[in-house]
């Protein structure tokens, strides 16, 4: 889609005590758009006419490639994922073009039953910074939304913590920033899979009857997913391939797709606690106080193969509080990686800051994976803002 001449059409969008909203049809050539409190007026800052934003169509692919070979070498898995992308239901990938050549891209979802749109992965060509190449893509995406998404009311995006394209957004144009995950990153080479497998299922074997994590049923999980418990996920979002959404029944497609591997921990009130487990863990004995008779989610893990050019990562988003159970998720999510790569891959792992140093120490110097040192895969910010509508 062209973000060009026309004049854009949107809706106010006014929360009634319902819940409902009223919109009328406005003409965004004649007004500002205001993000929180901060205004962009789009139209009187210098645009450069020569660059088009649409959706991306299969003859973009080797313009596509080439960006990102540019942005991000052999670290990405847009390549591999282009053709998925173009058949996902709710997800989009726009390109910005100059002529022919795609300068920029970004991937776009739409979730939590169509009122958030989450952006990711928005790359733009090494030769075209300074020309608001992000301006355009972020114009062209609005365009898109306003009429196709009219339910849209929060703008969520992920990006590296040390990106400047993220500064700059929380500077200027009002985001906040909602949570940020660290991440750990090592090497499974070929030469390692097969020993670490039997020492891994050694493992499992003890773990199995005193750790309880097994794997997460869909069924269960919509029974867990509306419990919106923010002692166990931050912010009660999870952010899966870089794609934030709220926990939630609605968005239960985004956890359970082909070879995933969902694993947790439940909980009751008569669930017996050891020490070690006790000690020092208020979160997790304040959640115990709050159980009735329902079992709780106590531990959450989620992990996915996200094919990259250079190998296969797999991903990793583990919520928990007890150092014992995590190091459980992350021996159950090893195991299923095992099954289902073929060769050297890469586990990453997301988690919360306070946790960092129990995924580094058991995955680096107790199972003495090799370290990667991925500058891409460091960190993780989600950030967001409300859309308004001035009149």
């Amino acid at each position: 889609m062209s973000s060009s001449s026309k004049p854009l059409l949107v809706k106010d969008e006014v929360a009634s005590p319902s819940g409902s909203f009223k919109r009328k049809h406005r003409n965004l050539s004649e007004r500002s758009v205001t993000f929180g409190t901060y205004n962009l007026d789009i139209d009187s800052s210098p645009f450069d006419q020569s660059i088009r934003v649409r959706q991306v169509r299969s003859e973009d692919h080797t313009g596509v490639v080439e960006l990102s070979e540019a942005t991000y070498g052999d670290h990405d898995s847009l390549p591999l994922a282009f053709h998925t992308i173009m058949q996902q239901e709710r997800g989009f990938l726009f390109v910005a073009l100059e002529k022919r050549r795609v300068v920029g891209c970004v991937l776009v979802n739409i979730v939590d039953s169509d009122q958030t749109l989450a952006m990711s992965g928005m790359r733009i060509h090494p030769l075209y910074k300074r020309r608001n190449i992000s301006i355009h893509l972020l114009r062209g995406v609005h365009n898109f939304v306003y009429k196709a998404y009219p339910s849209v009311w929060r703008e969520r995006f992920t990006a590296c913590m040390d990106s400047a394209y993220a500064a700059r957004l929380r500077a200027q144009h009002g985001y906040r920033k909602v949570t940020s995950l660290k991440a750990i990153s090592v090497y499974v080479s070929q030469d390692v899979r097969k020993l670490l497998g039997l020492f891994l299922a050694s493992m499992a074997s003890d773990m199995k009857e005193t750790k309880g994590i097994e794997q997460l049923q869909p069924e269960e999980a919509l029974r867990f997913a509306d419990q919106n418990d923010s002692l166990l996920f931050p912010s009660n979002t999870l952010v899966i391939n870089c794609v934030p959404f709220v926990v939630s029944s609605a968005n239960m497609q985004w956890i359970f797709q082909e070879n995933d591997c969902v694993l947790n921990s439940t909980l009751t009130d008569n669930h017996p606690f050891s020490s070690h487990q006790a000690q020092g863990e208020g979160n997790l004995l304040a959640l115990k106080r709050r159980l009735g008779s329902e079992p709780r989610l106590c531990s959450f893990s989620h992990g996915r193969a996200v094919p990259r050019v250079k190998c296969t990562n797999w991903e990793v988003m583990l919520c928990g509080n007890d150092r014992d159970s995590m190091r459980a998720h992350l021996v159950g999510q090893l195991q299923h990686a095992l099954k289902i790569t073929n060769g050297l891959f890469v586990l990453t792992c997301f988690v919360d800051e306070s946790h960092i140093d129990v995924v580094h120490e058991f995955l680096h110097h107790y199972l003495g994976l090799r370290y990667v040192a991925d500058y891409y895969l460091n960190e993780l910010a989600l950030y967001e803002r409300e859309l308004q509508w001035d009149a």
